[in-house]
């Protein structure tokens, strides 16, 4: 979740998760871009890539466990 989501590093990753995609790295430049309007659009960005995060390794067995906010 450091960089977007490579189709051919993680091929299963479209097929658990059908809904927007989101990094770290998407998320620097929107605000070196000055592209969030808001904290609250920023924070919707950082709770998807979480909820991402938790969806896509629980398909997985094991995995190391997702930050908790």
């Amino acid at each position: 979740f450091l960089k977007p989501v490579s189709r051919s590093d993680m091929l299963d990753y479209m097929k658990v998760l059908s809904w927007i995609s989101m990094d770290l790295q998407t998320m620097l430049k929107k605000v070196k871009a000055r592209q969030y309007k808001s904290k609250h659009e920023f924070k919707d960005h950082l709770d998807l890539m979480w909820s991402n995060c938790f969806v896509y390794t629980s398909t997985e067995v094991p995995s190391p466990p997702c930050p908790q906010h």
